[in-house]
């Protein structure tokens, strides 16, 4: 077994990943861990290489994982302790990274369904959490606004469990050209308000909406609002400051899905 070392070009590709103009420039973002590479490699998504740390081959899980690379015509490179460590993201490696080229980009939603925007998602780890959450509901995509963070960034990829690889993904679209698409498709847009907004609770939405989000740091511009069918409020405690936004979200999600 031939072992890549710091000097090959396979560790200058794949420790160059961090980056997003590295990620875009070669096609391909970094997939790490056992669970979510498993969830990977079940999936029709192209595969450039999967990186297993020699050692961890004596364990049956990662001995599956070479199985389902292999059985799937993915090239499986390997490398040392030491080495693998440089390149992993995590504070905990499990000895596998997966280099899974980018899906084609979606920019405009093609259909009727449920979906959510969400206005400049700064917040990786929310980000993950929001495409698991969505994706475990059964919505029909994610639209994210330009100056967003990167959906394929190590950081949400690992957030979201695998769920990343399930769940339409639709990038750099503002908000007034999606209100015209959701226009053309019937969907009935709802801006989700701190205050003054209609009762969440009083809504009974099963189908064809869009949930529409403002950004971790604040609230949803004025110019969008105004353009939403309904402002929504979550309910509360009056005395509690205003939700994280991946529990909003997840809170939203659940209610229009099962109203």
């Amino acid at each position: 077994m031939e072992l890549f070392t710091k000097t090959s070009s396979t560790f200058k590709l794949v420790s160059s990943l961090e980056k997003l103009r590295a990620r875009r420039k070669n096609g391909v973002f970094p997939v790490e861990g056992v669970r979510i590479v498993t969830e990977l490699l079940k999936t029709d998504f192209k595969i450039r290489f999967i990186i297993i740390e020699a050692t961890t081959l004596k364990t049956i899980t990662m001995e599956k994982v070479k199985e389902l690379a292999i059985g799937r015509g993915v090239s499986v490179r390997y490398t040392d302790k030491q080495t693998f460590d440089k390149l992993a993201n995590t504070k905990e490696p499990q000895g596998v990274i997966a280099l899974a080229e980018f899906p084609e980009r979606k920019k405009h939603i093609e259909k009727k369904g449920n979906y959510v925007f969400i206005e400049k998602c700064s917040n990786p780890g929310n980000l993950g959490t929001i495409i698991r959450t969505l994706d475990f509901f059964k919505y029909d995509g994610i639209i994210l606004s330009p100056e967003s963070v990167d959906p394929y960034s190590p950081k949400v990829v690992r957030s979201t469990m695998g769920s990343i690889f399930r769940l339409p993904i639709y990038e750099n679209l503002e908000f007034d050209e999606l209100k015209i698409l959701a226009g053309k498709f019937g969907i009935k847009t709802y801006a989700f308000v701190p205050d003054n907004g209609e009762a969440m609770e009083k809504i009974d939405e099963k189908d064809n909406f869009l949930l529409v989000f403002g950004p971790e740091t604040g609230s949803l511009p004025q110019k969008i609002t105004n353009k939403c069918d309904m402002g929504v409020t979550i309910t509360g405690n009056e005395n509690t400051e205003s939700l994280n936004l991946s529990v909003a979200v997840s809170i939203a999600a659940f209610h229009f899905c099962k109203s």
